[in-house]
């Protein structure tokens, strides 16, 4: 009886340790995803897909895709979300060269998660800027300030 126990003590001290030791264990990370853009944007698609699935009211051009948009040599694509304030920034500035002649659209994950799954989107906001063929020549992950963005954006549409 004595040695009975003695063996269901030691079997309690020992998933009591097996317990310690695997709280105290740190979780191996899962591989992060990889971030990146798209290196081509279906434009007709593209289009095709905001106007059918525009969420936003008649007056609000960044969800609608519009005639601009369309015709435009240059596009930029802000793939965001509607929670995050840095999206909101990169829209904004988006919008602000369409003066220039560039076209601007919101792709946002609430209202467009097929299109985030379609390119590839993980993170937000990310901002693409295709040619009129739906070529991708540069993008941007994350917030990126108005002074340098517009920089970066004229000298790739006006090249070397």
């Amino acid at each position: 009886m004595e040695r009975l126990l003695i063996v269901l003590a030691l079997v309690g001290v020992a998933a009591v340790v097996a317990l310690v030791v695997q709280r105290r264990r740190t979780a191996v990370p899962a591989t992060p995803p990889q971030v990146g853009a798209p290196d081509r944007i279906d434009r007709a698609g593209l289009e095709a897909a905001l106007e059918a699935g525009d969420p936003g009211d008649p007056g609000d051009d960044i969800h609608a895709s519009g005639d601009a948009d369309a015709g435009a040599a240059w596009l930029l694509v802000v793939f965001g979300s509607t929670s995050c304030y840095g999206c909101g920034q990169m829209v904004d500035r988006s919008l602000a060269l369409r003066s220039t002649g560039l076209g601007a659209v919101s792709v946002t994950s609430q209202d467009f998660p097929d299109l985030h799954r379609r390119y590839g989107i993980t993170a937000v906001p990310t901002t693409v800027l295709a040619d009129g063929e739906g070529v991708v020549h540069r993008w941007w992950v994350g917030q990126v300030p108005a002074d340098r963005f517009q920089a970066e954006v004229m000298a790739t549409v006006e090249g070397p």
